[in-house]
């Protein structure tokens, strides 16, 4: 199945003059897809035999492209507040929904774009057309080269998000690690004990980011917890008794096992920086890429 970037380039090779807009139709439709309110129930993408490339729920376009023409469903007139030319939607006065359209030619699209009022409109309105009977009854011959939104947009929407989450915590360990960088623990037990309480906040964070797996080669350990989560121990390899930091390089994520391995058995570090270690544990050699490289 198409992604919905491919469909509007689809779409582009068939209506080439159009071509040259490209960023600001894909635009247009990634802010109409992210505000569409039943995803599961509307339709994007266009007619072979047409030319209109839109999202539909039901017999009625929530927004669509037609010849030089942009329309876009709205719940109120918003004619005095975003200047655009507005008529009511014929199909929602049988049930007193009076929704109206707003329409304007391709010169006003980055307008559109950037207004969060009509967008905020329009997602109430793509929300309120599931009230009609009338309008919600699908009409097979208009959805002919459509595909439901939440197939074509929902899984980008999650990469998206697993993306944004994994920048948001490399983000969190650089600047926490710039904190541990200060924190110089001494050999005393009670400052021990006192920089490895300091120490929780980046080791939760080492764990989320390594989705709770033994970062040792090869280690498939499971030992799932009452929280659904996989159980896994942050290791210092440099031991903290011995003026080892808990920074970024001298942690890593391991198994019980493997961390007991680490602590009790042969070990021979060969390389190790803020992004690599190298060495060999009880014979065997292995390479541990640490959490922030990608």
């Amino acid at each position: 199945m198409l992604n919905w970037t491919e469909i509007i380039d689809s779409w582009l090779e068939k209506n080439r003059s159009y071509q040259e807009m490209r960023d600001d139709v894909i635009s247009l439709f990634q802010v109409a897809l992210e505000n569409t309110s039943i995803p599961e129930k509307s339709w994007f993408g266009f007619p072979l035999t047409k030319g209109r490339l839109s999202i539909m729920f039901g017999r009625i376009y929530l927004i669509g492209i037609f010849d030089k023409t942009i329309e876009i469903i709205v719940d109120v007139d918003l004619n005095k507040e975003t200047g655009f030319d507005t008529r009511i939607v014929g199909t929602s006065k049988p049930s007193g929904l009076n929704l109206y359209w707003i329409s304007t030619d391709f010169s006003n699209i980055k307008k559109l774009i950037s207004n969060e009022k009509i967008w905020e409109h329009y997602r109430i309105a793509s929300q309120k057309v599931d009230n009609s009977k009338s309008i919600r009854s699908e009409r097979k011959d208009l959805l002919t080269g459509k595909f439901l939104v939440k197939d074509i947009f929902n899984d980008q929407i999650k990469k998206d998000i697993e993306k944004n989450v994994k920048i948001q915590l490399q983000l969190a360990l650089e600047k926490l690690n710039k904190e541990m960088l200060k924190i110089i623990p001494e050999k005393r037990l009670a400052e021990i004990e006192q920089t490895l309480r300091k120490d929780k906040r980046i080791i939760e964070l080492l764990k989320k980011s390594a989705n709770y797996k033994c970062q040792f080669p090869n280690c498939n350990s499971e030992i799932l917890t009452k929280k659904g989560i996989n159980y896994v121990e942050v290791a210092h390899i440099n031991a903290v008794h011995k003026g080892g930091q808990s920074i970024i390089g001298n942690l890593i994520v391991l198994c019980p096992n493997h961390h007991k391995e680490f602590d009790y058995g042969n070990l021979e570090i060969i390389e190790q920086s803020e992004s690599l270690l190298n060495g060999v544990l009880n014979g065997k050699a292995f390479s541990i890429t640490h959490i922030t490289e990608n």
